[in-house]
């Protein structure tokens, strides 16, 4: 099912090959070819830009292991002791390293409720490896299809 040279994220749920080739897309280590340019970009700690102005950063992406889709993004409110809400990927207009960009106003993300969806959850403390080698490390982005 894997190649010699997947990435495998390590998670609490298991993570399918669809979420690895995501990454491998970006690190060129897929024979198919896909531009960076062209996906969506999660960046772990970016900021997070509603309709009317800046409110909290990323702190994590869920996927639907049954879809192998993004369902929810978790932003985080305030600085030290920020509470985290998960919204719908749906609510995503754009995602570059310069930040996530919703549709929603910054009154809406402060009355959102804190429910954590289901799936598998994906942090800047992920670790991902090379089945390959024993070289591991921490999972800074994940690009997506829009």
């Amino acid at each position: 099912m894997y190649a010699d040279n997947v990435l495998h994220c390590i998670e609490e749920h298991c993570v399918s090959s669809k979420y690895v080739s995501l990454f491998l897309y970006e690190v060129g280590l897929m024979n198919k070819t896909t531009l960076i340019s062209d996906m969506q970009k999660f960046h772990f700690g970016s900021k997070i830009f509603c309709s009317d102005g800046e409110d909290g950063i990323l702190v994590d992406v869920v996927f639907d292991p049954a879809s192998c889709s993004m369902t929810h993004i978790g932003v985080k409110h305030g600085r030290l002791f920020g509470k985290t809400v998960h919204l719908p990927y749906g609510s995503v207009v754009s995602a570059t390293g310069e930040g996530v960009t919703l549709s929603l106003k910054c009154a809406d993300l402060a009355t959102t409720k804190s429910v954590q969806p289901g799936g598998a959850t994906l942090t800047s403390k992920s670790i991902v490896e090379n089945s390959g080698s024993t070289a591991k490390g921490s999972l800074m982005l994940v690009a997506v299809h829009p």
